[in-house]
């Protein structure tokens, strides 16, 4: 698998840069696939998602009361973005920086999204992300600014089979 992370300028702003995943060449980001499987049925939850990210890029930054936090290992930043029954899985740095993800639609029959196969293939993938990401942060081939913006290389290639 390789991802690149791509700044989603139209949401980063003065409080928060906001980022989403390239996966493996592919022409649009997780969140805009996100957008793209979930805007028909649940349109209303999505644009209060995209409303609460443009809140925290321009004024609020990422505060914790925006996530569902520890939706990975522990320590690990995996979290969740939620409006009604919408999850988007992503990876809070701190009050300056998200990397969003993909995610869907959680149903009430159901407790966890581990009980869903598909919201759990979503959240498998943001936490083999956030290992990526983490490992790079830790070996200093990446490194998170102050204002919230990734330096270093912002492509990374794992090489570990599935």
């Amino acid at each position: 698998m390789k991802i690149e992370l791509v700044d989603l300028e139209e949401f980063s702003g003065n409080k928060a840069h906001i980022y989403s995943v390239l996966l493996d060449d592919a022409e649009d980001t997780l969140f805009d696939q996100f957008i793209e499987e979930n805007r028909t049925l649940y349109y209303r939850d999505l644009r209060e998602i995209v409303k609460q990210l443009k809140v925290m890029g321009d004024n609020t930054g990422c505060q914790i009361e925006f996530f569902k936090l520890n939706e990975g290992r522990l320590g690990d930043g995996v979290a969740a973005i939620w409006s009604g029954r919408i999850r988007l899985y992503c990876l809070r740095f701190d009050s300056s920086l998200i990397i969003v993800g993909d995610g869907g639609y959680k149903s009430p029959k159901i407790r966890a999204y581990q009980d869903d196969p598909a919201l759990s293939a979503k959240a498998k993938q943001m936490k083999r992300i956030a290992k990526l990401v983490n490992e790079r942060i830790i070996e200093k081939d990446l490194i998170i600014n102050e204002d919230g913006t990734i330096s270093g290389e912002l492509t990374i290639e794992d090489y570990e089979e599935d």
